[in-house]
């Protein structure tokens, strides 16, 4: 396990969130409530699960494969949700503040999540998860 990688995508998603959140707080108050919360919380949820799952998988975890794998399989679709919180900010208009930044980021992150699970996952079981990868295939087959 690369705990260099870990604590970089770990930061990666802690200074993301930060962002999200001061992005959020620039929101009208009546958008504030609805979209800033969903906005919020699954920004947060991204990191919170990644750190879960980091932590789990501590030398002497011996439950750490299946909950490590469900943490990180949360913290990629938490990264689509914020995906597509962003983008219906950006298609409502109400800001344009680096939001195309901010998706493109989050898309990053959730390419290195992934490669992380492929590098350190289970050995060699193949899931598949129903959301679409970064090319938008469909389905994102990980090994």
């Amino acid at each position: 396990m690369k705990t260099s990688k870990n604590t970089e995508i770990y930061r990666m998603a802690f200074e993301l969130a930060v962002r999200v959140y001061r992005l959020n707080m620039s929101l009208p108050a009546n958008r504030l409530v609805v979209e800033g919360h969903r906005l919020r919380r699954s920004s947060v949820r991204v990191k919170d699960a990644l750190s879960e799952a980091f932590a789990m998988m501590a030398p002497g975890n011996s439950d750490a494969g299946e909950n490590y794998l469900h943490l990180m399989i949360l913290a990629q679709t938490s990264c689509n949700e914020t995906i597509s919180q962003l983008r219906q900010i950006l298609g409502i208009s109400y800001l344009n503040k680096n939001i195309s930044e901010l998706i493109n980021s989050y898309r990053n992150l959730r390419r290195k999540i992934n490669k992380h699970i492929q590098d350190n996952g289970p050995g060699g079981s193949v899931l598949t998860l129903p959301f679409p990868s970064v090319k938008n295939t469909g389905f994102l087959t990980l090994k």
